[in-house]
């Protein structure tokens, strides 16, 4: 296996903000592209209502999930991750540093 210079690029971005956090790195990111490419990686979801507060009813520009069920506002139902493979997401980083 062999570094590219992308691969390397990203090795030191990740060794920086390792370094930068106190040892600790969040990869929601890379979570978040992981499964946008390859949903096979989600293992658990919930598919709940939900909107994005804009009149300042409940909130202000947050998403709101409505996980009760109650209401009487239509919504849309989403997909609402709470699981998924870390080792594949963690495989998929580390075969996008090498060629």
């Amino acid at each position: 296996m062999s570094r590219t210079d992308r691969g390397i690029l990203v090795l030191k971005c990740f060794e920086i903000a390792f370094h930068n956090s106190g040892d600790y790195y969040d990869i929601v990111d890379p979570c978040a592209i992981a499964v946008a490419f390859c949903p096979e990686v989600v293992t658990e979801f919930y598919q709940k209502p939900i909107f994005i507060e804009t009149e300042g009813k409940y909130s202000r520009g947050m998403v709101v999930i409505n996980w009760i069920g109650r209401g009487y506002e239509k919504r849309c139902d989403s997909n609402i991750i709470s699981a998924i493979n870390l080792n594949a997401v963690v495989d998929m980083l580390i075969e996008s540093v090498y060629d």
